[in-house]
């Protein structure tokens, strides 16, 4: 079953990536997350034949049509600019590492501030703990009607294009070696996290988890997601993400069936955003008392049983390199992979996220292996079991 799920999924992935280059070319997606309804039929008299209604090609075009007209809109790390008309502006971005945005001016510009000076302002007791030995993250809600009591109403307050139903900030998060990585030269920074309403084509609802963090363009924020940097942010933000994606569905479903005030569900956004900034803050408080060890294995469930059997079904293009500990990676399926030592010592094994491996190729951390250094893995693993860690003692974090 397993297999069956995996390769319906690489060919809808195939026919999503294939629909998308035929509708916008060959430039990289300027969306998010796109929400997939897919509408179909199964005759158990006909030998559980499926048939799409309407032809499941034209299901896919809508969708990316409608997260395409919404992501104009919804652009990774920049905010609506009512004043400029667009995401493009030199008003869209968090100005600097440390800012986080705090509403609209009158006429639409997006404000921003430092953290510590939006936490006094709001006469929060938590600003000195940022400074403290060691610094605390502190995470704060504000709601829609708060970030846009100053805007007027020609200048978008009312407007369901870019609409911010409210927000968490949060800081300080140190950088360090992920920072440098990841090519930030800050050593640290705030976050802005939103939930953002905006509409599709055909006036549909979409509540989507929007970050903006300081000092970052989209593509340092992913590497730092991608790398081992604060594990706990990527979760909360995906389990945020996860209960607003539930909301919008549940709208769209309450919509469909004719009920009314389908909005309701709405009013549960500031339970979402509390739930977040507790994940914010505990995450926290937990790394500072948990190794980073532990924290990954949690997070991973590391599938050590499965490096004998990855390793000797492993093709060429499943063995990589790790540039930064000088390892040897096999991907097995699944997500999995195992890290081996040049020696062939099994060092620790992980459950990536859909696209971790290939992150990790993108951002110079993995690359595939050269032919002496296939000869070499080849050559300590010859048809023997990889010798695992020692349980004694602590693998070293990938």
């Amino acid at each position: 079953m397993a297999r069956r799920e995996q390769a319906v999924r690489d060919a809808l992935r195939a026919l999503l990536r294939e629909q998308h280059a035929a509708l916008f070319g060959a430039a990289a997606p300027a969306v998010g997350t796109v929400s997939l309804q897919v509408r179909a039929a199964a005759d158990p008299q006909a030998g559980w034949e499926v048939a799409f209604d309407p032809p499941l090609r034209r299901q896919v075009e809508e969708s990316l049509v409608e997260a395409q007209a919404a992501g104009a809109a919804l652009q990774p790390g920049r905010v609506y600019c009512f004043r400029c008309d667009g995401t493009a502006c030199g008003h869209a971005a968090p100005p600097t590492p440390l800012a986080v945005f705090r509403g609209y001016e009158p006429n639409g510009t997006p404000a921003w501030s430092e953290f510590v000076q939006a936490l006094l302002d709001a006469r929060d007791e938590r600003a000195g703990t940022l400074y403290a030995t060691p610094p605390r993250v502190v995470a704060a809600v504000q709601l829609g009607h708060e970030l846009r009591r100053r805007q007027l109403a020609v200048f978008g307050r009312a407007s369901r294009r870019y609409a911010v139903l409210g927000q968490v900030t949060a800081g300080y998060f140190p950088l360090g070696r992920p920072g440098e990585r990841a090519g930030v030269s800050a050593d640290r920074i705030a976050l802005t996290v939103q939930a953002v309403e905006t509409r599709g084509p055909r006036g549909r609802t979409e509540v989507r988890l929007h970050a903006l963090p300081g000092g970052l363009d989209a593509a340092q924020w992913q590497a730092l997601l991608a790398d081992d940097w604060c594990p706990w942010v990527g979760r909360s933000l995906r389990t945020a993400a996860d209960d607003l994606a539930r909301l919008t569905r549940e709208i769209e479903a309450r919509r469909e069936a004719g009920r009314e005030n389908a909005s309701q569900p709405l009013g549960r956004i500031p339970v979402i955003l509390q739930r977040l900034a507790r994940g914010l803050e505990q995450g926290s408080r937990q790394e500072a008392r948990r190794t980073r060890h532990a924290e990954a294995r949690r997070e991973e469930r590391r599938p050590v049983h499965k490096a004998l059997d990855d390793a000797a079904a492993a093709q060429a293009g499943d063995l990589l390199f790790d540039e930064r500990r000088r390892t040897f990676v096999v991907r097995g399926r699944h997500g999995r992979a195992h890290v081996f030592a040049p020696d062939g010592k099994h060092v620790t094994s992980l459950v990536l996220p859909a696209d971790g491996a290939a992150a990790r190729v993108r951002t110079g951390r993995w690359r595939p292996m050269t032919a002496e250094e296939q000869a070499a893995w080849h050559s300590v693993t010859p048809g023997r079991t990889p010798r695992a860690a020692s349980s004694g003692r602590p693998c070293p974090p990938t």
